[in-house]
């Protein structure tokens, strides 16, 4: 792709070496049946993948990644277009933003326009579904940003500066107390010449090396590839985590809940025992008994009257 923007050949058409590779490899893997052994195997071990929730295999993976399309972009981006006979096309920062962009995240793109991923394996040209619906170019999105940052990031820090500055002075200086020394002679005697001199031979010298920028590079490549990694590992491992402290506390809940209806049970039986009893009489001691009974009337004195009856 990026050879085709630039009105190059493929290098992997013109080089022997590549085709030889390519070629031999794929012949290998169909005659031996290792092709199919490892898919089945990527599939199975995708499964175990997934379900797991160890990030190391992200961190690992992210940092291959991340080496490689560094890598490919300082190579590609920044060499193959600085050399371009072109001078519009060689100091373009568009067309750096746009090859490391393309080369970090282009192959989605490309799978969509030639329908590469077809089940049937019919390749075909037609318009991709991401430019039918644009929500799906957030999927390849930090695959795109990290390769514009990347393609920028060596574009800043191996061109050359224009004017004598103090950040090249402080990375191109190998002794940092050379550095102070310089620093503390300008502020006890304020000179403008005296900078402009300690600088003077550092003009048109890159602020780092092409390694070094490979380097922070391929760092910076990393943060971006492994964070929305990890976050999207975290959201599906965050619901698998909830349902099992659920399944957890479900037999406890259970338990309490068992426990409480039992409790009402009994207080309700008492109660209905309680209700149904007959009033038991009211207990009257011996005492309180002969008390309340009438005391019977004196007895009169003396011989009883006759009674006569008249015939």
């Amino acid at each position: 792709m990026v050879a085709l923007l630039l009105g190059e050949p493929l290098p992997i058409l013109i080089s022997p070496v590549t085709i030889l590779l390519y070629a031999s490899v794929h012949v290998l893997l169909y005659i031996t049946g290792l092709g199919t052994a490892l898919l089945k195997l990527h599939s199975y071990l995708g499964v175990a993948y997934v379900n797991q929730s160890d990030p190391r295999m992200d961190i690992f993976l992210a940092t291959i990644d991340a080496v490689c399309r560094s890598e490919a972009i300082a190579s590609l981006a920044s060499m193959k277009l600085r050399q371009h006979p072109d001078p519009n096309v060689s100091h373009s920062v568009f067309a750096q933003m746009v090859i490391g962009a393309l080369i970090s995240g282009g192959l989605p793109l490309l799978v969509g326009i030639f329908n590469l991923d077809s089940p049937a394996g019919l390749w075909s040209f037609g318009i991709p579904a991401w430019l039918q619906r644009p929500s799906l170019l957030l999927s390849p999105l930090p695959d795109l940003a990290g390769g514009v940052i990347v393609s920028m990031l060596v574009l800043l820090l191996t061109s050359s500066s224009k004017e004598p500055s103090a950040a090249a002075a402080f990375l191109h200086t190998y002794s940092v107390r050379q550095w102070v020394i310089h620093l503390l002679n300008y502020v006890s005697r304020p000179r403008p010449s005296l900078l402009h001199e300690k600088l003077a031979p550092l003009h048109h010298l890159p602020y780092l090396s092409f390694r070094e920028a490979k380097a922070i590079s391929a760092i910076a490549l990393f943060v971006i590839l492994i964070v929305p990694t990890l976050v999207r590992r975290v959201s599906r491992v965050a619901p698998a985590l909830k349902s099992s402290q659920k399944s957890e506390a479900t037999p406890l809940k259970a338990a309490t809940s068992s426990k409480s209806r039992s409790k009402t049970t009994k207080s309700k039986v008492k109660a209905g025992k309680e209700s149904l009893a007959l009033p038991e009489p009211p207990v009257v001691s011996e005492a309180s008994a002969i008390a309340s009974q009438p005391s019977p009337a004196p007895r009169k004195r003396g011989r009883p009257k006759k009674i006569v009856v008249d015939e």
